[in-house]
């Protein structure tokens, strides 16, 4: 979960990669970035696959307009990422971060 890997990443803070930067500001970033994950890109991914894989162990049918239209929603959010790490190395800046994983 985001909470364990915001716990291992403040825990080891000190060891290996600095998973939230070095800079307050880089933090503040990385946090952005983890924020558009949960509001933007696991909501149509979510139903998506919900969808075409779960509902079968429920005895459902796929709805194919709901995985249609999430996959649409799903699409754009990742055109942002693109147009990001067109101009961008990473997603917080210029190094690796928990956003990233």
């Amino acid at each position: 979960s985001r909470a364990i890997a915001r716990y291992i990443a403040t825990k080891y803070e000190g060891q290996g990669t600095p998973l939230y930067g070095k800079r307050l500001q880089d933090r503040a970033k990385v946090e952005q970035w983890m924020e558009v994950d949960t509001n933007n890109f696991s909501p149509p991914i979510s139903s998506a696959v919900f969808q075409l894989v779960f509902s079968k162990f429920r005895g459902l049918t796929p709805d194919e307009s709901i995985v249609k239209a999430n996959l649409e929603k799903l699409g754009a959010v990742l055109d942002v990422y693109d147009a990001h790490l067109t101009k961008n190395e990473y997603l917080a800046g210029d190094f690796f971060s928990l956003a990233d994983l």
